[in-house]
C-alpha cells in the first residue's frame, strides 16, 4: 500500500511540475483604473520680506522686531537682592519638614547575621549597637 501511494504522489507532483498549465481563472479581482488619472498640479510658494505668496494670492506677514531694553543699574540690585531672599525661604521650608539625625559609623553585617538581629528584635552579641526593627506587617 506503501508503494502505490508513493508511486501516486510522484506522478501527481511530476504533472505539477512539467504538465501543461490549465486554464484556470484566477480569484483576484481587477479594476479599471484608466479614469482615475487626474494629475494634481503643484502650486508654487515664495517668501519675501513683507511676507508670501501661494499661487496667485499674496499674504502679508506683520513683524515687529522688538529690542531688548538694557536693564538698569537699579533693576540687576534688585534682582540680585531677590534671589537670596527667594532661596532663603525655599531652605527654611525644607529645614522644617527635615529631622536631626544622630550619625554613627557604619556597620555592615552579612545576611545571615541580618536574619538573626531581625529574629532577635534588634539585639546584637559583642556589645555592638542595637538595631532598631519596626514591624511593617500590621501597615501593609
Amino acid at each position: 500500500m506503501t508503494i502505490i501511494y508513493v508511486i501516486y504522489y510522484t506522478v501527481i507532483i511530476v504533472q505539477d511540475l512539467y504538465g501543461k498549465p490549465k486554464d484556470e481563472k484566477s480569484q483576484g479581482e481587477s479594476f479599471d483604473v484608466s479614469d482615475m488619472t487626474d494629475e494634481e498640479e503643484s502650486i508654487a510658494v515664495s517668501e519675501s520680506d513683507g511676507g508670501f505668496s501661494v499661487g496667485d494670492n499674496q499674504y502679508e506677514t506683520a513683524y515687529e522686531e522688538k529690542q531688548l531694553a538694557e536693564p538698569t543699574e537699579e533693576a540687576a540690585a534688585t534682582a540680585e537682592e531677590s534671589k537670596p531672599h527667594v532661596l532663603e525661604k525655599i531652605q527654611s521650608a525644607i529645614e522644617k519638614k527635615m529631622e536631626e539625625v544622630n550619625t554613627t559609623y557604619s556597620d555592615p553585617m552579612y545576611s545571615e547575621e541580618l536574619n538573626n538581629t531581625i529574629i532577635a528584635r534588634g539585639l546584637r552579641h559583642n556589645g555592638r549597637d542595637m538595631v532598631k526593627v519596626e514591624s511593617l506587617n500590621n501597615e501593609i
